[in-house]
């Protein structure tokens, strides 16, 4: 798989990782550190999401 096909499956994994089922897994009462989990999963999962990226892209350019 070339490095513009993979960027493109991994846009459509992190959505459904964004979709409802996964966060209202993540939508529980307890907390990190004050944090609530869901605010502390949607943060991580977009900084992955942008590290991974940001990773794919620099692939590209070589």
């Amino acid at each position: 798989m070339n490095g513009e096909g993979l960027a493109k499956a991994l846009c459509f994994i992190f959505l459904c990782v964004f979709c409802w089922p996964f966060i209202g897994a993540a939508d529980r009462a307890g907390s990190v550190m004050g944090i609530p989990s869901v605010i502390l999963y949607l943060f991580l999962g977009w900084a992955v999401l942008v590290a991974v990226l940001a990773f794919i892209s620099r692939k590209l350019e070589d």
